[in-house]
């Protein structure tokens, strides 16, 4: 079960998702899914993957879309600024059309790291035309449209990547208890965006009634939608019936080194379990 979650271990397993998208009008979402680095070795040997990934990504698909998700717990042990800093460069100079980069959210007691930071290079790199710099905002958090009115308030152009979340902690004073909280939330986020900007705004999700809220306001094409391999088929296919941008998160790696990814997608399709949805 848990192999549906990825796209494979190594790079000639992920290029034939790569195509596998494009022909299905679907722009690909790279995510090489190690993270929680814990040695400078580990942040190095993650730079060496993701320099060969871009590079060969980027001779094979030339002039195509692309995106690519980071987390900051995969550089977190050595200079976490520097490497991320240095990944968007690489990805500037390659020659895809348009280029995304979602920087994804972790555990509430990261926020503010992970904020610092990627404000930082956000505010570094907004003015750059086909670069799309996308802050994750999770929804089951309290605060987290505020974040959101706070963030459209600061930049003058940053993308929103809205999902529920995929951390939680029944113990986290931060996040809603109830799930119908953070649905409502959610769909406030969508409903407050799109009606206040013209910035990029993804709707990652694969709940049906989120999907129909925000197709109901007749979204423009500042409006995306994504989801991951191996779940949300269905939504997926219904969007690109309706011509709508989508992505699909496309991860992979070797599986001891993704364990933690693999087992929150367990996770989120145990019904007896499951949070969100």
């Amino acid at each position: 079960m848990l192999f549906r979650f990825i796209g494979g271990t190594n790079y000639i397993a992920i290029s034939k998702f790569i195509h596998k998208m494009y022909d299905k009008s679907i722009i690909p979402i790279i995510d090489y899914a190690k993270e929680g680095a814990k040695t400078p070795g580990d942040v190095i040997s993650y730079n060496k993957e993701v320099v060969s990934l871009i590079n060969q990504i980027s001779q094979e698909h030339t002039n195509r879309d692309i995106g690519y998700a980071i987390k900051l717990s995969s550089f977190s042990a050595y200079n976490p600024e520097d490497n991320i800093d240095n990944f968007i460069k690489r990805v500037i100079n390659t020659q895809h059309k348009n280029k995304y980069i979602y920087f994804d959210a972790e555990y509430t007691h990261l926020y503010e790291h992970e904020n610092r930071i990627f404000n930082k290079i956000i505010q570094k790199y907004q003015d750059i035309d086909n670069l799309h710099l996308f802050k994750t905002y999770q929804m089951y958090k309290k605060q987290s449209l505020y974040y959101i009115k706070r963030d459209l308030d600061t930049y003058d152009k940053i993308g929103f990547k809205l999902v529920r979340g995929a951390y939680y902690n029944s113990e986290d004073t931060e996040l809603f208890k109830d799930k119908t909280d953070t649905d409502v939330n959610y769909n406030n986020a969508v409903k407050y965006l799109i009606s206040n900007t013209n910035n990029k705004i993804c709707i990652a999700t694969h709940n049906k009634d989120s999907i129909d809220y925000a197709l109901s306001f007749k979204p423009g094409y500042n409006v995306s939608y994504a989801q991951l391999l191996g779940m949300g088929d269905s939504s997926t296919e219904c969007l690109l019936n309706k011509n709508k941008t989508v992505f699909k998160y496309v991860p992979y790696g070797n599986v001891f080194d993704i364990y933690p990814y693999l087992l929150r997608r367990l996770y989120e399709n145990i019904d007896m379990l499951k949070y969100m949805k």
